[in-house]
């Protein structure tokens, strides 16, 4: 059973590093259609978003609400496609994952307090906390999809999100 999970585990981070390895291709961005809605994040960090108006080998152009922005392909950090919303869908997954996690600790945790001391003072909290958590957790963080996010800018050799010397 066991090694049923972990070859299941190590073929998901297989099939997660084969796309990941993907994203530095402008391919992906020239495979977006006009009108996609689009962020992109160029060098100085400003973000833009907005909907796609064109693509080409140099630039990516974006519409956002009344005027137009072309970004030089060499000053794009990441192109990113925002998920339709689903924080609702997120935040339900989050208190499913909060509830297992409180009955797991309920279970060995507060079962062992429990034993050393009188009372249920503490399985309130065994069981809040996790499920306060998970669904924050499903509702803030944000899901988008990622479709371009170079190695290095091109011509500077120089990772762009890498800070430092």
């Amino acid at each position: 059973m066991i090694y049923r999970a972990l070859s299941l585990a190590i073929c998901g981070f297989l099939c997660h590093a084969a796309h990941a390895a993907d994203l530095n291709s402008w391919a992906n961005v020239t495979a977006l259609r006009v009108g996609d809605r689009v962020g992109v994040l160029e060098s100085g960090f400003k973000k833009h978003a907005g909907v796609l108006t064109g693509v080409t080998e140099e630039a990516i152009s974006v519409r956002e609400k009344k005027n137009g922005i072309s970004i030089p392909r060499g000053s794009v950090l990441w192109v990113f496609k925002p998920a339709p919303n689903k924080r609702l869908r997120n935040t339900l997954i989050g208190v499913a994952a909060g509830v297992g996690l409180g009955v797991a600790l309920d279970q060995t945790v507060g079962r062992f307090l429990r034993n050393e001391s009188s009372g249920d003072g503490g399985r309130a909290l065994t069981y809040t906390l996790p499920v306060a958590g998970g669904a924050l957790l499903g509702a803030f963080i944000p899901a988008e999809e990622v479709v371009y996010r170079p190695k290095s800018l091109p011509g500077s050799g120089k990772n762009p999100l890498k800070t430092g010397p």
